[in-house]
């Protein structure tokens, strides 16, 4: 049996790729190739699968020529390309994996990823996938992506966070996982913007607590005129049923301040529902609210920043009638479309006939084996809930003028810059004192999901709305980032930072012994990059970094970050055997992340990996004798050299820049390299950070 073991978890941009790559070691690998069929039962297995329409892996499964090292099949490359396809089939990106030969019977693996624990939940299930077929000769995939998708449901980002975090990687944003509740910082230091769930870090505390609180904000409403439903808090079960009474049959009884519809209940109409409707609903919340039912759909209003970005009419789960088939054949039927699924992965459940449903036909008069007219609609369900197999439809276009004024104006009231409205009415494209509509709530924190997979197809950008918002005309959301490969001591960085010019005012620095930020120290939570750059980036004053990290550290952890403004490779030291032959490789993923790399030629490791000509690299050197600054050279590259008392910057037309050049230093030379860079850098460094290559 093939043995797992996970070895490294490395950050974004590391010898293996630009993204974050988990590394793991396969022993015991069988000497024998894989047999053809073999092969076809995995993947027969895996196209199995029940899996959302826009996830198929029937389309997706990889060949060898897609991975690294070698165009022959072998069990390492099964192995990834089941473990890449098992995390897309649950909504993550279809990451690449690689492969590496060890000794004999040992193959090393890595895999990209989003989250480490996924990525490890998915080589388990492929590892166990491949075992079970040696022993058995059969695989079962269900029981494989299951497990990945508890895993991926643990430590992925939920239905209101996920589509604006997708929105923001598109656009190329940094994206920091603060915790496991949501919470995430977009952009770097005084950049920084941050929400939890679907809450932006402007929505102010009045305003979300007013929010939550359903009786006030009628009274706000009502106060401007904005229609609502009537009703008020009452105090007890017989309060509830008098007002019931007074408002007239049917009501809606319903928790002070719930999210989600939780323990509200729908056309009540009689006392004693009203009084079960009551105790649902005070298990939600302490206070209960009875409201007069309005006739019309349900219609989710999702505004951003005073703009509705989308609004979605709620519709109950049902089925239309094409006069031939029973009411039993049609919901089989529609439970056949590809859009509908067993969970949230689809854009609509499945609709049911369960006891709730049969009771609900019952008292419309019909059963399950009725036969409705040809394009007569039969509501299975009196409640407009996804989850029991109701659809929405976007409907952004037909909404009446005066009604986009009157939601935009319920928000403002509030103060809230993100918010849904949820509003009744039979017609959206006209106005709502023509057919008695009106508003029901808000919410702070609105279900994003909603807007997400509309019945017609016809979706809004609510994403990429909510991300606009926070970082208008194509901000990137960086500050500068300054990379020196080695171990220079803090007074070297010190003076780096007081110099405050290359690539933009630096102000905060980081050691492996020292992160400081604003001349105040911080503490890390580790030694990793990616930790000491997210605690200058979490300070909502740094306006640029320096990092420092030792080549070997950079090797065992990777950078933690997909853009650079300046690389310095200065010193190759302490590089442990076992890591030295994955040097190489990341410094081509440094290379291919950064704007300029300033290279110590006077160090022969960085010398002899570096290609003559390579238009981001300046070499630079203590002396002018050294053979590859000539090469470089001819080849157009620029070279910076110590002439005398001058700092000369050259390339093949000539003599560039001349200038007093700093001291060298008698042990070690990061203050020369960093002097020199800080000298150098606006004739160096372009003044405005590019965007770069990121995950779609």
């Amino acid at each position: 049996m093939i043995q797992l073991q996970i070895e490294r978890r490395l950050d974004s941009t590391n010898a293996w790729s630009r993204h974050k790559t988990l590394v793991a070691r396969l022993c015991d690998v069988p000497a024998t190739t894989i047999f053809q069929d073999q092969r076809e039962l995995l993947f027969e297995s895996l196209s199995n699968l029940e899996l959302p329409p826009h996830r198929s892996l029937l389309n997706t499964v990889r060949t060898t020529s897609d991975l690294s090292y070698s165009p022959s099949e072998s069990w390492g490359h099964m192995v990834v390309q089941i473990a890449a396809d098992l995390q897309f089939a649950v909504g993550l990106p279809h990451f690449r994996g690689y492969v590496q030969p060890a000794e004999d019977d040992t193959v090393v693996i890595g895999l990209e990823c989003l989250e480490f624990d996924v990525a490890v939940a998915a080589l388990q299930a492929a590892v166990g996938m491949i075992n079970q077929l040696l022993i058995t000769g059969t695989a079962d995939a269900a029981a494989a992506l299951n497990s990945v998708q508890t895993a991926d449901e643990q430590y992925s980002f939920g239905d209101a966070t996920g589509p604006i975090v997708a929105a923001a990687r598109r656009r190329g944003l940094p994206v920091l996982r603060l915790d496991d509740e949501s919470r995430v910082q977009f952009g770097e230091g005084v950049h920084s913007r941050r929400i939890r769930k679907a809450a932006m870090d402007t929505t102010g505390f009045l305003a979300e607590q007013a929010s939550t609180d359903k009786a006030f904000t009628k009274h706000l409403w009502s106060t401007l005129g904005i229609p609502v439903a009537q009703g008020r808090v009452v105090v007890d079960p017989d309060d509830a049923v008098r007002l019931a009474e007074q408002l007239g049959w049917p009501v809606v009884v319903k928790p002070l301040d719930s999210d989600y519809s939780n323990g509200v209940t729908l056309n009540v109409r009689d006392p004693a529902s009203v009084r079960t409707a009551y105790e649902t609903a005070r298990q939600e919340s302490e206070s209960v609210m009875v409201e007069r039912t309005l006739p019309g759909a349900v219609h989710r209003f999702l505004i951003v920043s005073d703009r509705v970005v989308s609004v979605v009419r709620r519709d109950p789960a049902g089925v239309v009638g094409d006069g031939h088939r029973s009411i039993r054949e049609l919901v089989e039927c529609e439970n056949q479309s590809p859009r509908r699924g067993p969970d949230y992965r689809w854009p609509l459940h499945r609709l049911q006939l369960a006891d709730e449903e049969l009771a609900y036909l019952a008292e419309q008069g019909l059963t399950a084996d009725s036969i409705p007219a040809q394009g007569q609609r039969i509501e299975l369900r009196r409640e407009p809930y996804l989850t029991s197999g109701g659809e929405t439809h976007e409907v952004l276009d037909q909404v009446h003028p005066e009604t986009l004024t009157i939601v935009r104006d319920a928000v403002r009231v509030v103060g809230l810059d993100l918010a849904g409205v949820d509003l009744i009415a039979r017609d959206i494209s006209i106005p709502l004192a023509e057919q008695k509509g009106g508003l029901l709530e808000l919410n702070a924190q609105p279900a994003i999901c909603l807007h997400l997979a509309p019945f017609n197809d016809k979706p809004q950008p609510v994403g990429e709305a909510i991300i606009d918002s926070m970082f208008p005309d194509s901000a990137t959301g960086r500050i500068p980032l300054i990379v020196v490969v080695g171990s220079p001591v803090p007074g070297d960085l010190q003076s780096f930072a007081e110099a405050g010019r290359c690539a933009g005012k630096i102000n905060a620095v980081s050691t492996s012994t020292l992160t400081q930020i604003q001349n105040r120290k911080v503490l890390p939570r580790t030694d990793r990059p990616f930790d000491r750059l997210a605690a200058m980036n979490l300070h909502p004053r740094t306006t640029g970094s320096c990092l420092a990290a030792s080549a070997e550290s950079l090797l065992a952890n990777g950078l933690g970050s997909d853009h650079c403004q300046m690389l310095i490779l200065a010193d190759s030291s302490r590089i442990t055997p076992n890591l030295e032959s994955e040097l190489d490789g990341l410094l081509l993923r440094l290379l291919s992340i950064c704007e300029t790399c300033l290279v110590n030629c006077d160090d022969p490791v960085w010398a002899t990996r570096v290609t003559p000509g390579e238009p981001s690299v300046v070499l630079a050197s203590t002396t002018v004798d050294l053979p590859m600054l000539r090469r470089h050279l001819d080849a157009g590259g620029r070279i910076i050299t110590r002439e005398g008392d001058d700092l000369v910057l050259r390339s093949g037309v000539g003599e560039l820049i001349r200038c007093p050049a700093p001291e060298v230093p008698t042990e070690g030379i990061y203050e020369w390299l960093i002097k020199t860079a800080s000298l150098l850098d606006s004739r160096i460094i372009p003044e405005q950070m590019t965007s770069v290559p990121h995950l779609s």
